[in-house]
């Protein structure tokens, strides 16, 4: 009992256990659950300074943590009948709850003002986005229509130095065709005869040119006819020992050669001709860019390239490779070479050193090959230059001529020559004749289809791949070989586009444009001691 003679709150409840510790603990949540919440809203309205009702967060709080002092007090007087201070923590909870209850009321407008103004500015911040959104958008589609138009801008570029270079080349070797031609004619009209032959020379030496020029750029456009075969890198090198030897010991500085021929006994698929040319190439770059000597290291290794190593490649699949790096100690490139130096007609050495090709010849034998090259270079360091050519997994055996053949001899050997060039027809069926054989001509497809049917005895086809009519070259000998399918097909192309000449069966060769008569006949002869006369059904 108080000293006002009040007596403990617990009487009220006879004491009894389950009805104190139900209002116990049900006081003592409530409080903590008060004291928490208006302690987290004191820390937001301390942090948040720049919020804007500060004192009606404040009063709020405070009315919070009364409430919850009242509770932990209703706990107390179950034992102190202390109900004098218990009032007057209610009291004060009342005139902090009025006070809230005041200023909640004065600024409710402002509030409702304040929550307008949010979403307006929410609408407005809205508005901005979007507006910043297409903006953005219409730069994107500006830079695109930009790059667009520079990657045009440096297409057209490299087609101009390209077709400036191929111009100049052909009007050079036009004027000494020209020329000498000229000059031949002058001088057999006044029976000078063996001087006009000088000329004709001169002539012939020109045509080759052009044709190491045209060869040059279909090797760089991926486009020259190759004739793939199992080559092993380490061999071929070793057979090409002396001949780089020699290459570099024609610029007149000392020069050191090594070969590091280690891991390239793996067969590749590849025209060896045009790899034996590739090497040379760089070998020859390589030379030129060590005017003061240095040393050049040719080595061979074994890779297998995942499809990351392969990122940015096309055309290019993950697998075995065999790599052959070709690395000087030159003056080295900077960037904007390094970056240009696959191009046709591209060179950094002087007018009349060089024809800008040869690299872009090794770019395109090697992508045409299923391979790729890669290019390393530093100034004053070097340059390395990494050949990567496809594994061949399953080389395919050099078909050998099966026993009982009889060997065709001129006297008796019927050939089918089909060209849609007049002049280079006539001219190859003439000396053709003066060789002995028998030649029927066709100017397309379907001319010599017709010819074929009317003449037994057919001993070799020889055609021209792009030809008028609808039946192109490779066409022409698959009909016909669908007939006579050991007929022996002799290719002659300039460029063989979509022709197929790719995969050739057994018993196909190819002959590129611009040729030598004598080549042709001998091309002819090989192909021909290899067949049996067969007759056209």
């Amino acid at each position: 009992m108080s000293a006002y003679g009040f007596m403990p709150h617990g009487y009220c409840f006879e004491w009894r256990p389950g009805v104190l510790w139900l209002h116990i603990v049900s006081d003592a949540s409530i409080a903590f659950a008060y004291f928490g919440l208006s302690l987290l809203l004191l820390y937001f309205v301390w942090r948040r300074r720049d919020l804007p009702f500060q004192l009606l967060f404040i009063l709020f709080s405070t009315f919070i943590i009364l409430c919850g002092a009242t509770h932990l007090l209703s706990i107390w007087v179950l034992w102190h009948p202390d109900y004098y201070a218990e009032g007057y923590v209610k009291a004060l909870t009342a005139i902090v709850s009025l006070l809230t209850l005041v200023v909640s009321v004065s600024v409710l407008p402002r509030a409702l003002h304040a929550a307008l103004s949010l979403e307006a500015l929410a609408d407005r911040r809205g508005r901005e986005l979007e507006d910043a959104n297409a903006a953005l958008r219409a730069q994107i589609a500006a830079r695109e229509t930009i790059e667009s138009t520079l990657r045009q801008s440096q297409k057209m570029e490299a087609i101009g130095q390209l077709t400036g270079g191929i111009a100049h080349d052909f009007n050079n070797m036009l004027q000494a065709i020209g020329g000498s031609m000229e000059m031949a004619q002058r001088r057999f009209a006044q029976g000078r005869a063996a001087e006009a032959a000088r000329h004709a020379d001169a002539v012939g030496q020109t045509v080759e040119r052009a044709a190491a020029l045209t060869n040059r750029l279909l090797a760089f456009a991926r486009r020259q006819p190759l004739q793939p075969c199992a080559v092993r890198p380490d061999v071929l090198i070793r057979g090409m020992e002396e001949l780089l030897h020699r290459t570099l010991g024609s610029a007149g500085a000392e020069i050191g050669f090594d070969l590091r021929l280690q891991d390239g006994g793996w067969p590749v698929l590849c025209d060896p001709n045009q790899l034996e040319n590739a090497l040379l190439n760089v070998t020859i770059n390589a030379r030129d860019a060590m005017p003061h000597g240095g040393s050049l290291t040719i080595s061979t290794r074994q890779s297998t390239l995942s499809a990351a190593d392969l990122a940015g490649q096309q055309n290019v699949e993950p697998g075995e490779y065999v790599e052959l790096v070709i690395a000087d100690t030159g003056t080295g490139m900077d960037e904007t070479t390094r970056l240009r130096v696959f191009e046709p007609f591209f060179t950094t050495k002087p007018t009349g050193q060089g024809t800008g090709l040869g690299l872009s010849q090794v770019y395109g034998f090697a992508r045409q090959s299923g391979g790729l090259v890669t290019l390393d270079s530093r100034i004053g360091i070097g340059t390395a230059i990494h050949m990567y050519l496809r594994h061949a997994q399953d080389p395919a055996a050099d078909v050998a001529a099966a026993p009982g053949e009889v060997p065709t001899t001129p006297g008796n050997a019927r050939l089918l020559l089909v060209e849609d060039e007049v002049i280079g027809r006539r001219l190859a069926a003439e000396y053709l004749r003066e060789q002995g054989y028998q030649v029927l001509e066709a100017e397309d497809g379907p001319t010599a289809m017709a010819l074929f049917h009317r003449t037994p005895g057919l001993d070799l086809l020889i055609t021209d791949v792009g030809l008028p009519g609808g039946i192109n070259g490779r066409q022409l000998a698959d009909i016909i070989r669908e007939t006579t399918p050991t007929l022996p097909v002799l290719f002659i192309t300039g460029y063989a586009g979509a022709a197929r000449l790719d995969e050739l069966d057994a018993g196909m060769q190819i002959l590129t444009k611009p040729y030598a008569l004598p080549l042709l006949t001998g091309q002819v002869e090989r192909m021909l001691s290899a067949r049996v006369r067969v007759g056209t059904p």
